[in-house]
């Protein structure tokens, strides 16, 4: 009889691979089979080495708390003995093997959860109060016959959209309007994830049907040029969304204004969240998860985002958007969490490095990795050097935009710094972190003596996302600035909400984060 590895985690919770071993493999230490169960339960089977380390040992030192993670990995591998191969790491992550299946006792509630894995740390603590919360949710739908999660995941590694055109009421239409558009929507769709684009007329007619189908049509009108889109899942045979818009001006024209950059935002936001539903498994939209946690400055966003990400090392069309974004995410470590900083910024600068490597072409990588080189080695003249590719591959990305405009700042140029937030600014009209853009546009004009402007957008950035640390750490010191001590003060009680402890005298501090602020020669008393 072929052996079978069962390892025995907890209260109802079994892992199973291969082909019976005795339970005594399982490693008698609490912690090791914590990282067994936290992989076992975690989306494709794969955490990050820095967050198993932190949830586990976060109240430690950090080069104790590496040790001991390091000797638990080893002493789990013992006890596996001949199945030691089921789990794997790199440098970067660990992983159980793809065979590894999960068995969940009926009736095992949250109080009963893996209580076995009796840990101290509140990382551990809430992570398994959040597991098992969803696993009693999960079973709570399938007793009532529904689906915890909606329609069923579609893991493939590419996401394909077909572009159709479409007639509108027999008039006029302006197919360089469409052209522009298609080709927007291609160059920003292909730095943000793994994706296929085809256009209707070019696809084989065996080819499968596409995941998405995206309509589009146009009609001039004597004030300019109106544009409809649909997107419909042929899958799901269901109609997603569907949005209009008007381009003021002479048509041949109307694709230089802003008004075209927010439509097509409006179509690649309606892409990501109306899609989402059916495709949630997706690289494509799996990248795009990542993307949305990393910008809102929270410690749970922050490492869910690194879950997300090392979960998609080896989709290779991802590859080098998935490494920019690791390092950009160990760069915010840095920041705004100041955890084992030494570590993390050493890991953003290899990241970074890797995926230029893989995708000196793609203007958002360049962006990221602009970004830590600026924020982490203080090298403006690499980081504008870096910026300039991404804006001459693609003059209105946002990203590339927004990091031209911070080397712009770090290299002594606050006109030209400002001149290029505003572009970055409006080029991201209505995409889901629009507050990032307001908060540096609200720096740079800081930067040449707009301070009312740069209120009014700090506001801005608040209002679009309330937990921004960056954004109310600034609206507490511009209000003292112009002298508005109740509205400091009002934003300063929101701020202690996410930061603890906070006072108002804090943003005198030397290492406290508001560079720009002490940049300028600008001071509180």
């Amino acid at each position: 009889m072929t052996d079978r590895l069962v390892l025995e985690l907890g209260a109802g919770v079994h892992v199973r691979a291969g082909a019976l071993v005795s339970a005594s493999m399982t490693p008698r230490a609490v912690k090791e089979r914590a990282i067994l169960a936290m992989l076992a339960l975690a989306p494709g089977r794969r955490r990050a080495r820095s967050w198993l380390q932190d949830t586990l040992w976060g109240d430690s030192p950090a080069d104790k708390g590496g040790a001991s993670f390091r000797r638990a990995l080893s002493n789990i591998r013992t006890a596996l003995g001949p199945h030691r191969d089921v789990l794997m790491s790199d440098k970067w992550a660990v992983w159980l093997a793809a065979e590894v299946r999960v068995e969940i006792a009926p009736g095992c509630g949250p109080e009963d959860f893996l209580a076995e894995l009796d840990i101290e740390t509140p990382g551990f603590h809430e992570w398994r109060l959040e597991a098992a919360a969803r696993i009693e949710g999960r079973a709570s739908h399938a007793a009532d016959g529904r689906d915890a999660g909606g329609a069923p995941a579609v893991t493939g590694r590419s996401l394909r959209i077909r572009i159709t055109r479409q007639g509108w009421d027999g008039r006029a239409g302006a197919p360089w309007i469409e052209d522009d558009l298609v080709d927007g929507l291609a160059r920003r769709l292909a730095d943000q994830g793994p994706i296929v684009l085809e256009l209707d007329g070019h696809v084989p007619e065996d080819a499968a049907p596409p995941d998405l189908v995206l309509e589009m049509g146009s009609a001039v009108d004597p004030g300019g040029v109106r544009v409809m889109v649909r997107l419909i899942s042929p899958r799901q045979g269901h109609f997603l969304w569907s949005g209009r818009t008007h381009l003021p001006g002479p048509p041949d024209r109307a694709a230089e204004g802003t008004e075209f950059a927010a439509f097509l935002n409006l179509v690649l936001v309606a892409i990501f969240e109306r899609g989402l539903r059916d495709f949630r498994g997706n690289g494509f939209f799996r990248v795009q998860q990542a993307l949305g946690l990393l910008f809102t400055g929270q410690r749970r966003d922050i490492t869910a985002a690194e879950d997300i990400l090392s979960g998609l090392i080896e989709i290779d069309e991802a590859l080098p958007l998935v490494q920019a974004l690791r390092g950009y995410q160990r760069l915010t470590s840095v920041i705004e969490l100041r955890t084992d900083a030494g570590r993390q910024a050493d890991e953003a600068r290899q990241l970074a490095d890797e995926a230029l490597l893989l995708g000196q072409t793609n203007p958002m990588v360049l962006a990221l990795a602009a970004q830590v080189a600026m924020k982490l080695d203080g090298d403006p003249e690499r980081g504008w050097h870096l910026v300039g590719r991404a804006v001459a591959l693609d003059e209105v990305n946002p990203y590339a935009l927004a990091a031209a405009g911070h080397a712009a700042t770090l290299l002594g140029r606050p006109g030209e710094s400002y001149a290029l937030s505003c572009r970055a600014s409006d080029a991201a009209r209505g995409l889901r972190h629009e507050f990032i853009w307001h908060m540096q546009r609200a720096l740079a004009a800081l930067s040449v003596g707009k301070v009312d402007e740069a209120l009014d957008y700090t506001r801005q950035s608040h209002i679009g996302m309330p937990g921004y640390r960056p954004a109310l750490r600034y609206m507490v010191a511009l209000s003292a600035l112009v002298g508005d001590v109740p509205q400091a003060e009002r934003y300063a009680a929101r701020l202690r909400v996410v930061e603890p402890g906070f006072e108002i005298g804090h943003l005198m501090r030397p290492d406290y984060p508001l560079d720009t602020f002490r940049s300028l020669g600008l001071a509180l008393t």
